[in-house]
């Protein structure tokens, strides 16, 4: 999860340094915030859900769930 995060952030500094310095401060801040400990229950009950049901359904289709548990 924290991966992702990271990724998404860097990839978004890199687009807006392209378009002002303030933005790629404010994304910083944001980065800065969100990989702060203390807030990873929701993504972590996500991935934990997406396995048990992957466990008692044959129609679960492997996925990339931890994109989307960044989301969450």
């Amino acid at each position: 999860i924290l991966k992702e995060l990271d990724l998404f952030f860097d990839t978004e500094i890199a687009k807006a340094k392209h378009k002002d310095t303030v933005l790629v401060d404010m994304i910083k801040v944001l980065k800065e915030f969100s990989l702060r400990g203390g807030k990873r229950i929701r993504p972590l009950l996500t991935i934990l859900g997406y396995q048990i049901a992957q466990q008692v359904s044959s129609t679960v289709r492997p996925g990339n769930i931890y994109k989307a548990a960044a989301a969450v």
